[in-house]
């Protein structure tokens, strides 16, 4: 079990050298919580930069996008499983370009059709 700080032992400086024994927020928080509410109340939290989450982006390109939506068998199959991926290429008109999609839905409308025209 940790020892107990006495009150007033979290400072700027005190909490800004406890945090550097961490790599996120979370492990802050639950590794020295004391240091961290204090950090965190202050507003000192968004100082300690090694603490961020790297972001990922992941840059979708023309290849990119292709790439993953031939891993879906539908439009919609592919907007739910990898939405960025969906939205960029529907932003940029490629979907159109996805011949498997439009097959599918073609092949659907056929039927469709058919069932018309059989009542």
């Amino acid at each position: 079990m940790k020892e107990k700080k006495p009150n007033g032992y979290w400072n700027y400086d005190t909490c800004k050298e406890e945090s550097k024994k961490y790599k996120t927020k979370g492990e802050f928080q639950k590794g020295s919580n004391g240091a961290y509410e204090v950090a965190w109340r202050n507003g000192w939290l968004n100082e300690y930069i090694w603490l961020s989450r790297p972001t990922y982006k992941r840059k979708w390109d023309y290849n990119t996008c292709k790439k993953e939506a031939e891993k879906y068998k539908s439009r919609s199959e592919f907007e739910r499983n990898s939405s960025a991926a969906y939205h960029v290429a529907r932003k940029n008109k490629w979907l159109d370009e996805y011949t498997w999609f439009k097959e599918k839905a073609q092949n659907w409308l056929h039927k469709i059709v058919i069932q018309f025209q059989i009542l």
